[in-house]
């Protein structure tokens, strides 16, 4: 039961995955549309050209933390925060707090207690969003730290970028340079014996430019390296991560946390697998130039230690994901790996022992070695064949185990270790038999778990740029929240074109029966109590997937003028009011729309349709948002629209924009995400008033109060008889669960006492039983 449950909450997870998958591969490509084709998109860099000295902390890490203290994953959790359910303590809160300010080195008093409204000694979601909308969580970076994050981290900065790819140039170049300077081609040569200037101890050597680029990448190399091992430092790491873990944790932990010195952070740096490669592939120029001019210059292990400059290749293994595949696959098929040698080792020992048995061949004191037959020859002088014999390669055990590794592994080099004998074949076949059934078993697993890797590794990839999506709404929606008119300043101009399938003579235009051609959202360029005049604006048109998934093209301009209604008998006395006002939007114009293919002459019938939010009511209510619509032009793709459109504004004053704005976030999100076609009226058409949309008429009240009075008092009345009613029913059950335990009994009696006979008999009595089985078994 309980692995039913699994498998069934595993695939809902996974259906859950690929929906939210397939939605930001839809998210990506429509941002990939947005930003253009490649060549438009290298005259644009979002990349600051330096590591910014001021790194905003966003809500999404106090939402990890806030769930971390919460012990929740799941996406449920969600519901709970935004509804108030979920809290933490408050002491909780003051030590994850105050730890945070400590790691940023913010010296600020705060009192936590004055974020605990109602007095519970506990946080909710909305306090703690307060708290981070109130309080500058900001980390401030030094200069050190600023130059090793270039050095580090090179997405944070162009300048990053550069060095970066200065660095990944300077190893193709070193390793480039070992391996050509190790071809005779470009090596100087010794003087052969009895032709001048001969040397014994002249050996080959590179020329002279491959070491001068072996000194100049060292030094650059130590340079890289040193540089960043003193500016480890000062780093703060917690701080520098992209999702900030190490600081997440020090914050929820309940033991004593201490920040790590400078020596401690200089080490966990320095034995970093990363930096150990680093560190190996510049010692062994020192290590080399350090004995060239002693006895050991020429020792094996100084040679060994010259070949291990290729470890500088191993720099770029950190730069691919391909070799963070593998590392990850190696690392959880560490038992499978674990059998694979295993059983390598135990066919190695016990097929070689007897391949040495079967192939060793006969001891001949003539030539102090074991000799055996290795084939036929044809003899000329005779005209016969006779038997040719050599030295037996297997003349130990630990020779032939050679032949038992290249057996087993498949290679099959084809040397002279091949048994000629008929026990040396028969071994030899059953060793191949062996490897191929018993070694194909891990190695099968470990293929599995690299392809799981493989998916795994993309999954984290899809989930992270998800959970970037989710942040950077966060960051948008905390904008907001320091200004309360941001909603109302955004205004969405729509193009569509008129398929045909709506009367034209209605009031309303349904969109749903519609061609999206486009749209421009922008951000008004408005003060609430100060006029503006004749503001344009031109944007491209920009594709919105959830209307339309195609590609857009075209330019939108059009003007806008903002004009304020300040008169002192509009009820704005009160101070309750942020803006009142009118816009007013006209003079449209497009060109290049797209076309329309599935028309004869291919020109689309372009209408605008304008949305603003112009209004937000006194309490806990939705954004009022008024849409318009133009008339329509037939057969353009450079349609000009004449006249105008008027919106009337009124925005009230909220107690607190944080808690606001997550309430009617939390009630958009509860609501059915189906489409329902969208009514945009007319421009020529009046728009209603905002105050009579929420106004409901005394007399309605007086006439509705009384009736739902009247029918409370009837409810409260019948509750009592309702309850009798059902205790009557369950005594009436219990009468007749009784009665039918006691016929079961006589039954039961009956039929032990007179025998089988009277096992089909059935009394009068029956017709009285209230439930009678079908199958002969009362339940």
């Amino acid at each position: 039961m309980g692995i039913a449950k699994t498998g069934k909450k595993k695939r809902e997870t996974n259906h859950e995955f690929e929906q939210q998958k397939k939605e930001h591969q839809d998210y990506m490509e429509e941002q990939r549309v947005k930003r253009g084709p490649w060549w438009k998109r290298l005259t644009t860099f979002t990349t600051p050209v330096l590591v910014p000295p001021v790194q905003s902390v966003d809500l999404f890490f106090f939402h990890r933390a806030f769930k971390r203290f919460r012990g929740e994953t799941a996406q449920e959790s969600i519901t709970q925060m935004l509804d108030g359910d979920a809290e933490v303590p408050l002491v909780d809160f003051q030590r994850a707090m105050v730890r945070f300010f400590k790691a940023i080195r913010t010296c600020e008093d705060f009192d936590v207690q004055k974020y605990d409204t109602n007095g519970n000694g506990h946080i909710s979601w909305f306090e703690f969003c307060k708290f981070w909308h109130d309080r500058d969580a900001s980390v401030h970076f030094t200069f050190c730290e600023r130059l090793f994050l270039t050095l580090e981290d090179p997405d944070r900065s162009m300048l990053g970028k550069m060095m970066s790819f200065l660095v990944f140039f300077t190893i193709l170049l070193s390793t480039g340079s070992f391996i050509v300077s190790t071809m005779p081609e470009f090596q100087i040569e010794c003087p052969a014996l009895g032709e001048g200037g001969y040397d014994a101890d002249c050996l080959p050597a590179p020329l002279p430019i491959f070491e001068t680029i072996e000194v100049a990448c060292v030094m650059f190399f130590t340079i890289e390296y040193g540089v960043r091992l003193f500016l480890s430092g000062f780093m703060r790491t917690e701080l520098a991560d992209r999702d900030r873990t190490q600081l997440l944790n020090w914050m929820c932990a309940e033991e004593v946390i201490s920040l790590p010195t400078f020596c401690q952070r200089v080490l966990s740096f320095a034995l970093s697998f990363s930096n150990v490669i680093d560190l190996l592939a510049i010692l062994p120029w020192y290590l080399t130039a350090l004995f060239a001019n002693t006895r050991f210059r020429d020792n094996a292990l100084l040679k060994i230690i010259r070949l291990t400059r290729v470890f500088r290749a191993f720099r770029l293994g950190r730069r691919f994901e391909a070799v963070v595949i593998i590392a990850r696959s190696l690392k959880i098929s560490q038992r499978a790996l674990f059998v694979l040698v295993l059983n390598l080792l135990l066919g190695m020992i016990i097929f070689g022992a007897l391949m040495y048995f079967a192939e060793q061949g006969t001891w001949s004191p003539e030539k102090q070695a074991y000799i055996r037959v290795v084939g036929e020859s044809w003899n000329e002088t005779i005209f016969k064949w006779q038997v040719d014999e050599d030295r037996s390669p297997f003349e130990s055990i630990p020779a032939c185990f050679w032949w038992a590794i290249v057996t087993a592994t498949t290679v099959g080099y084809g040397d002279i270790h091949t048994p000629t004998t008929v026990p040396g074949k028969v071994v030899a076949v059953i060793a191949m038999v062996w490897s191929l059934c018993v070694l194909a078993l891990p190695i099968g697993v470990i293929g599995s778990n690299f392809s799981d890797v493989w998916e795994e590794y993309d999954r984290e990839k899809t989930e992270e740029e998800i959970s970037h999506r989710q942040q950077e709404v966060m960051v948008r929606q905390s904008r907001a929240w320091g200004d309360p008119l941001d909603l109302a300043k955004m205004l969405v101009v729509e193009v569509w074109h008129n398929a045909g399938l709506s009367s034209s003579a209605t009031e309303q235009v349904d969109t749903t029966q519609c061609e999206f051609l486009g749209e421009v959202e922008f951000k008004l360029n408005i003060d609430p109590w100060e006029p503006r005049h004749h503001e344009v604006v031109k944007a491209p048109l920009t594709p919105n997937w959830k209307k339309a998934k195609r590609r857009v093209s075209g330019t939108l301009t059009f003007e806008y003028s903002w004009t304020p209604r300040v008169e002192k008998d509009l009820k704005d006395i009160d101070g309750h009011i942020l803006a009142r006002g009118t816009l007013e939007v006209c003079r449209f114009r497009a060109t290049d729309l797209l076309n329309i293919d599935y028309k004869e002459a291919g020109l689309a019938d372009p209408f605008c349709v304008v949305r603003a939010n112009t209004g937000k009511p006194k309490g806990d209510v939705d954004v009022v948002q008024t849409c318009c619509a133009t008339d329509v032009v037939w057969d353009t793709c450079d349609p000009v629209w004449s006249g105008s459109m008027s919106f009337d504004f009124l925005w009230y004053k909220v107690v607190d924009a944080v808690i606001e704005d997550l309430r009617r976030t939390m009630s958009q999100n509860q609501k059915k995400r189906h489409t329902s076609p969208c009514l945009v009226r007319r421009s020529d058409r009046p728009a209603a008033t905002q105050g009579d949309a929420t106004e409901v008429p005394a007399d309605v009240i007086q006439r509705v109060v009384p009736e739902l009075q009247r029918s409370l008092g009837q409810l409260s009345s019948s509750v009592p008889k309702l309850q009798a009613d059902l205790q009557d029913v369950r005594q009436d059950m219990q009468l007749i669960l009784e009665t039918i335990r006691r016929r079961r009994s006589s039954i039961v009696r009956g039929n032990d006492t007179f025998g089988p006979s009277l096992r089909d008999e059935r009394s009068d009595d029956w017709s009285l039983d209230v439930v009678r089985p079908r199958s002969g078994t009362l339940r």
